[in-house]
């Protein structure tokens, strides 16, 4: 259960700190034709929400694996909110390869299925690549 809860968390905590980080402060678009409402201040935002939810996760015990301390706990938030984000990049470079915005209207304003779950395509098999590396 621990783990799920990390991967759904380290999955998602990003998607929100770097929409809001973005609205706040985006000014500088880095990729306007892959995904053009995406800012380099919004992807900063992103890692350093996903860098605090590994910290917090491991404070509270909640990652798996023996005395996850919290430099850990940052670094494996680090690397799965960059994960989390290369598969939000990658749905946006598969929709603007079809030719469309979002991948379906069932969310509203949020896309459809493959908009919300975009993030778990490379956070799932690096979250499986440590669990293997890291069990001794």
């Amino acid at each position: 259960q621990a783990g799920l809860v990390s991967l759904i968390v380290l999955s998602k905590v990003g998607d929100v700190f770097g929409y809001f980080g973005g609205s706040l402060f985006g000014r500088h678009h880095p990729l306007p034709k892959l995904s053009p409402g995406k800012t380099t201040e919004g992807f900063a935002c992103s890692l350093l929400g996903g860098i605090g939810a590994g910290v917090a996760l491991a404070q509270w015990g909640v990652l798996p694996g023996e005395d996850v301390g919290l430099a850990s706990g940052a670094l494996l938030g680090g690397i799965m909110n960059v994960a989390a984000q290369a598969g939000d990049l990658f749905e946006s470079w598969v929709k603007r390869g079809a030719g469309r915005k979002d991948s379906g209207g069932t969310f509203g304003p949020s896309g459809g299925f493959l908009d919300l779950l975009d993030s778990f395509f490379l956070t799932i098999p690096v979250a499986l690549l440590i669990g293997l590396l890291t069990r001794g």
